[in-house]
């Protein structure tokens, strides 16, 4: 009997610990739910800001860039204050939080150190602008695009054959970087190669006259054709003027076909690299 009377008490006990768990999960419910609700729609709120402020930014003529990022780090900051609300209503304390989040951010701060200079990086972009979205860039590894976003981690590029490419920031900033869009005016240089039984004075002649009649030509420009190498397999001729950088590309492919025609025509013969010179 004594067994029995026991085995009761400690069930009547524990039965009225989880009659008091049930209770304050029954009361904290609708705080939860609320709390939750409270974050979701914080969420859609920032979303809908971090939009509005980057259309003002815009319509302001701001930078794309700074735009861009700025948004990105105030939509984050609204983050973190829409989340301390959301425990608050759950009946933590915010100091306590804070102080918490303090702990939390220096322990993370140490392992995430290559996010924290990440992070620097992206200002330093930002203020020193290297670069703009926009740009065609080139890295130290030979990874080229345009640059499409500059966010508080990475920068984000498109490549000529619609890659997507994310570079951390810090490499961008400890690395060289080629930026081939920051001068207005760019120097257009092209290597032709002829054969050595091909008239080369007729050539340069030719050459010449393609680059200076061209029409995307900076007008005044220098055209300058020379031979600038004798190579056992080919005569190397060297062709170099100025364009406009947006028509680089443009007056690149115009050339190189203008280029080949009047060869053809005229009987011009490019080198073949297996073709030993004799002399």
């Amino acid at each position: 009997m004594d067994t029995l009377e026991k085995t009761k008490d400690v069930i009547d006990e524990n039965l009225d610990i989880f009659e008091i768990i049930f209770s304050n999960i029954k009361k904290a419910v609708p705080n939860i739910i609320i709390a939750v609700l409270f974050f979701i729609i914080g969420y859609v709120i920032a979303k809908i800001l971090r939009k509005k402020i980057r259309t003002m930014m815009n319509i302001a003529n701001m930078d794309v860039t700074l735009a861009g990022f700025l948004s990105q780090v105030l939509f984050f900051c609204v983050l973190i204050v829409i989340s301390i609300a959301s425990l608050s209503i759950l009946g933590i304390p915010s100091s306590s939080f804070i102080a918490a989040l303090g702990g939390f951010g220096i322990a993370v701060g140490l392992a995430l150190q290559s996010n924290l200079s990440n992070f620097a990086s992206g200002i330093i972009i930002i203020i020193f602008k290297p670069f703009k979205v926009g740009d065609y860039i080139e890295t130290k590894d030979q990874i080229s695009g345009t640059v499409r976003t500059i966010s508080i981690m990475n920068t984000a590029l498109d490549t000529t054959d619609n890659k997507k490419i994310f570079i951390p920031n810090s490499s961008l900033t400890t690395n060289y970087v080629v930026n081939y869009s920051k001068n207005d005016i760019r120097n257009i240089i092209l290597n032709i190669k002829i054969s050595y039984d091909a008239d080369h004075n007729r050539a340069i002649e030719i050459l010449k006259s393609i680059l200076e009649n061209s029409k995307y030509t900076i007008q005044g420009a220098d055209v300058i054709c020379e031979i600038n190498e004798l190579s056992i397999y080919y005569v190397n001729i060297l062709a170099k003027t100025s364009v406009k950088n947006n028509s680089y590309w443009d007056m690149y492919y115009s050339v190189m076909k203008e280029i080949k025609d009047k060869f053809t025509s005229e009987k011009i013969e490019f080198a073949h690299l297996d073709t030993v010179h004799k002399a």
